[in-house]
């Protein structure tokens, strides 16, 4: 049975996120490029109502600096409601371990200024049905060439018969 991780925050104006305790340090994180035993996890992460009123310039700056660091997404996207209006985001993630994910997850500014008002970690196997429905970011093709192709799938032939080329 799929396990996921909840991490809800009680939340209310003004009020500080209670943050995972983080059992990685910031060198660790950051850990040696994907491998071909590279581990993903989807990440549900679900807007307070308010989120963009409570966004400093301050902490959107450092929140792209953690994304700039640590983020290791392979895809992403807005989370939204019926009436198509964006509630959260919804990642896949591609980390070495659930410890890594936990720390960029929980060590985000955009957490710690109670941006959320609930975060779920779910382990998730990635893969190829007839190389149709695969797309990964260009972050992961840059990083692990040597396995990006398998979520990848080539370039269809062109029309015209010359790939592309005159």
């Amino acid at each position: 049975m799929l396990k996921s991780i909840y991490y809800a925050l009680a939340l209310s104006v003004g009020a500080s996120a209670a943050v995972a305790p983080s059992t990685i340090n910031a060198e660790d994180a950051a850990g040696p490029e994907a491998e071909e035993t590279q581990k993903f996890y989807t990440v549900f992460r679900y807007d307070v109502p308010n989120k963009e009123d409570l966004k400093t310039p301050e902490v959107i700056s450092a929140h792209r600096a953690h994304v700039e660091k640590y983020s290791k997404s392979v895809t992403s996207a807005r989370i939204l409601d019926d009436d198509g209006n964006p509630i959260g985001v919804m990642s896949i993630k591609a980390f070495n371990s659930l410890e890594e994910v936990q720390f960029y997850v929980y060590e985000d500014p955009y957490t710690k200024a109670s941006l959320y008002t609930k975060i779920e970690i779910v382990p998730i196997d990635l893969y190829v049905l007839n190389a149709e429905y695969a797309r990964v970011s260009q972050w992961f093709r840059d990083r692990n060439p040597g396995i990006a192709h398998n979520y990848t799938p080539p370039k269809p032939p062109q029309p015209c018969g010359c790939d592309g080329e005159e």
